[in-house]
């Protein structure tokens, strides 16, 4: 896997704590965060790190493949 898409806020745990699972068996895969909620409400356990790559919702499919491609690099 080189590469989640995951929601920040999901049920039950958030999407950073979810990449810090999936880090300990897949240290090479990226992650793009993904979010509706306004920048106040993810408050600091839910934000994404300011290295982290992010794509706020509503999203086109093309700024969603511009970040996926960021992410890999390519």
């Amino acid at each position: 896997i080189d590469l989640l898409v995951r929601q920040v806020v999901m049920p039950g745990m958030t999407g950073p704590w979810r990449r810090s699972l999936l880090s300990m068996g897949l240290p090479q895969a990226r992650v793009v965060y993904v979010s509706g909620y306004p920048e106040e409400i993810l408050g600091q356990r839910e934000r994404p790190a300011e290295e982290a790559f992010f794509v706020r919702k509503p999203y086109t499919l093309e700024a969603l493949m511009a970040k996926v491609r960021e992410a890999l690099g390519v």
